[in-house]
């Protein structure tokens, strides 16, 4: 039931993205950009980039920003374990019909948090990742629905990786608490 526990993790943390899909992060939000017009422009994005290194220290509305977040996971935290995780590949659909109304609200009142100007990115990201996720899911259900036994092996490929991006910029927001074990 590794799936479960997988696909379960990827759609809770995805719900404050959600969600949402590994190089857009490690590029710095840069993959959904266009290129730098000139020389100018691409000095300006390192400088930018350069100011969120990881020895600084949150600012006062980063930090704000971070208890908010975690106390949002915590509230949230007892519906999504109400849920409960499926047992086998043929339960999978039946809780994703049930899991993603949950998912979708806590993406929604994710989106309503005011991150700082430091954060957009990173919660712009997230919050694509998320409606990839929900839209790749979607799909991958429909196909488990249909009896396609492959799309299991895809989802929970696709659980892993986007858990893997979202936990890192849920790290990088200070979400701590939004990360499941």
């Amino acid at each position: 039931m590794r799936l479960a526990r997988t696909l379960l993790k990827a759609a809770i943390v995805l719900a404050f993205a959600a969600a949402a899909l590994g190089g857009a992060a490690a590029l710095g939000s840069t993959l959904f950009e266009q290129p730098p017009r000139d020389a100018a422009d691409f000095a300006q994005r390192v400088e930018a980039a350069s100011e969120r290194a990881d020895d600084r220290k949150p600012t006062k509305a980063e930090r704000r920003y971070a208890r908010v977040l975690n106390a949002l996971c915590l509230r949230q935290r007892p519906a999504e374990e109400a849920l409960g995780k499926p047992e086998t590949v043929g339960e999978i659909p039946a809780w994703y019909r049930r899991a993603r109304p949950v998912f979708s609200r806590h993406r929604a009142q994710f989106a309503a948090l005011r991150p700082p100007r430091s954060y957009r990115g990173e919660v712009d990201e997230l919050l694509t990742l998320e409606r990839q996720a929900i839209g790749l899911f979607d799909r991958l259900v429909e196909r488990l629905r249909s009896g396609d036994r492959a799309a299991f092996d895809e989802m929970r490929l696709a659980s892993e990786r986007l858990s893997a991006q979202s936990e890192e910029l849920l790290v990088q927001l200070g979400g701590l608490g939004c990360i499941h074990d």
